[in-house]
Parts: C-alpha cells; structure tokens; sequence
C-alpha cells in the first residue's frame, strides 16, 4: 500500500537507506525513544555523519510519536521546541512556542 507497486530502491521512497547526504546543511532529527522511526533518524544520523555533514540527534525519552505537536501537554515537546532550534508555528503564522498571540 504504501509503495504502490513502486521500487523500494528510489531515493525518495527510503531518503534513510538511500539518500546522497554529502553537502548538506547542518541536520537535527528529533525523535522519541519508543518512536515507530527511531531506526530511520539512527541511520540518517550515521549516513549524515559519514558524508561528513554536522548532525545533532536529539532523543527524548518515552514520548509519543510527533510530540512537538504536544507544546503544553507533554514535557518534552516543550523542552524539544524551547531549545532554539525548532520553530512551531501555526497555519496563521502566530508562534506557539513563546507563547505569543
């Protein structure tokens, strides 16, 4: 279902597996450490890593998957947002983050 009959082997169907990371800018992936993707943002890390580009993998523990959808509700999507490097802002374009309206 999810690859529709596509090759599994295309750059953008596995960007984790496959992906051509030299040159790109500084990375930071995100993830939970029970997160369905947590091998995926393991690899990608790696794959930046060897391609020589800076990568920050910052796991929070014990979270569900897209907490940063959760500012307020769960501490680590507040801590994930509030640390400078993620900005969350709404469809309207007001900040979430800082409380802002």
């Amino acid at each position: 279902m999810y690859l529709a009959g596509q090759d599994p082997r295309q750059v953008l169907i596995s960007p984790a597996h496959l992906a051509d990371l030299t040159g790109f800018p500084p990375i930071l992936l995100q993830a939970s450490t029970n997160e369905v993707l947590l091998d995926d943002s393991t690899r990608t890390a790696a794959r930046a890593r060897i391609a020589g580009v800076d990568v920050i993998l910052d796991l929070t523990a014990d979270v569900r998957h897209v907490f940063h959808a959760f500012i307020g509700v769960l501490d680590g999507a507040g801590q994930a947002s509030g640390n400078g490097m993620i900005s969350t802002v709404s469809p309207a374009g007001q900040d979430l983050c800082c409380g802002s309206e």
